[in-house]
């Protein structure tokens, strides 16, 4: 054989070798018990040769670095209890500063005109949702990206059993729409990856994107059939604006003679009373206003990014994973927090960085 082939092809069986054998599995199971949402198990596994390692910090804040499955005792104390809607609006200040973790927001629940947290950024949410810090680390100069496999869906079998249960508290809903609402949960989920290194980057990650998720909007918080509002004082009925947002003034109202017809309720859908101003958002935001939207990507726009990240061999590269009902999806309503799901994030190489 030719040796200017033979030094072609040996690299290129080195890589092939690499992406079918280096990966990193997380696996979660959430379930629904009362009015609560808790992990069931987690696993943490590696299905590699060498080139791939995942790094967990000890109780004395040693990372402990493992080539096969990580140990439940090293996970135990990663577990959330509780899952509730919180959002990554104004997440821009802390990337900015370049904090060590994101940064979630409460949601709402009821709005007070003298004060702006019931309104536009809440108070940090201290619980709600899942993180993991984690290390990898390789042998060889490698990108990774997330696996097609990749997944956050509902777990269809559990949410019927709790529909049933449900049945008696819901009574404006039928068993089948219960069960819808569970199941709506993965559409709401998101996958957030904080890569802390040099090149600090914050990726938010939404398996069912269709659209941009506005941080801004009219809501119906207690469930009156009308989107909130306050008095005035010049004794004026007018509808808040919620979420991140700047320039105030350059709202514009607009006012309602009669309240609009609407039968399908939700926290995002309701009616504008009689003899009140609602907002008039398109007019708004030409006449200045700021708001702002999500920056998320879909799964499949990560998994085929083959660079997604990059390692540099023998160096520990720090990441904080975050999963998390987005309080400002759409699809989060009613009973959609409630609901069981089930996840894989998957790690694999892609290729070794031969330059």
């Amino acid at each position: 054989m030719n040796n200017k082939y033979s030094k072609i092809i040996i690299p290129l069986l080195s890589v092939t070798s690499i992406v079918l054998l280096s990966s990193i599995s997380i696996s979660l199971a959430w379930y629904a018990t009362g009015n609560s949402l808790t992990i069931d198990n987690m696993k943490v596994t590696l299905a590699s040769e060498p080139a791939l390692e995942i790094g967990i910090k000890n109780d004395n804040q040693d990372i402990i670095f493992y080539k096969n499955e990580v140990p439940n005792t090293a996970i135990e104390n990663k577990i959330v209890k509780e899952f509730e809607p919180v959002s990554s609006m104004y997440c821009s200040s802390w990337i900015n500063n370049k904090e060590n973790n994101p940064t979630f927001y409460s949601k709402y629940t009821k709005a007070k005109k003298n004060d702006t947290s019931t309104f536009k950024k809440t108070n940090k949410a201290r619980s709600g949702y899942f993180e993991l810090e984690f290390y990898l680390k390789s042998d060889r100069d490698i990108f990774v990206t997330l696996d097609e496999s990749s997944y956050l869906k509902a777990n269809k079998d559990i949410n019927k059993n709790k529909a049933n249960q449900l049945t008696s508290t819901y009574l404006g809903l039928s068993k089948e729409q219960i069960e819808t609402n569970l199941n709506n949960i993965e559409n709401s989920l998101r996958i957030s990856l904080l890569e802390d290194s040099s090149d600090y980057k914050f990726n938010i990650i939404d398996p069912k994107k269709d659209i941009d998720t506005p941080y801004f909007g009219i809501l119906d918080l207690n469930n009156d059939h009308y989107y909130d509002s306050y008095v005035t004082v010049d004794n004026k009925k007018q509808e808040f604006l919620f979420g991140e947002y700047y320039n105030d003034e350059k709202i514009v109202y607009k006012y309602n003679d009669v309240e609009n017809e609407i039968t399908d309720f939700n926290t995002f859908s309701a009616k504008h009373e009689a003899n009140s101003y609602s907002v008039d958002l398109a007019t708004s935001i030409e006449n200045g206003l700021t708001v702002n939207y999500e920056n998320s990507v879909s799964l499949s726009e990560v998994t085929s990014n083959l660079e997604f990240i990059k390692l540099e061999a023998f160096k520990e590269k720090r990441f904080v994973l975050d999963i998390y009902i987005e309080g400002w999806d759409k699809d989060n309503i009613t009973l959609v927090e409630f609901g069981a799901f089930t996840s894989l994030i998957k790690f694999k190489v892609t290729k070794e960085n031969l330059l």
